[in-house]
């Protein structure tokens, strides 16, 4: 058993970092795109870069580690109450995406 664990750990050490890491909920992140509302979504860790967030609606989501790096408009979503400890690029979007990818707007 210990055999088996040392190179599970060698094996996670390795190649880890390669792995591709799944966030977020993705029912509420294609919730987001599609009708540009999640609230009280679980967005943890999930990849919005690029997004156009105009006038979405993410009141008490859990946007906490959530990479927000060249999503666009974010200063017009309203973030009333949602998580935002470690979400990356915030308030700056040193990233620039050069297509947005668009949601619908929210009603």
């Amino acid at each position: 058993m210990k055999v088996f664990v040392f190179f599970t750990s060698i094996f996670w050490m390795a190649f880890g970092n390669f792995l591709p890491v799944i966030a977020g909920n993705q029912t509420h992140l294609r919730q987001l795109k599609d009708t540009g509302s999640c609230q009280k979504c679980d967005l943890s860790g999930a990849d919005l870069r690029g997004l156009d967030l105009s006038g979405a609606d993410l009141r008490g989501a859990n946007l906490m580690g959530a990479n927000l790096c060249g999503a666009k408009n974010i200063n017009s979503a309203n973030l009333s109450s949602a998580k935002t400890n470690g979400a990356q690029c915030l308030f700056s979007s040193p990233e620039p995406s050069p297509e947005p990818t668009h949601i619908a707007n929210p009603k």
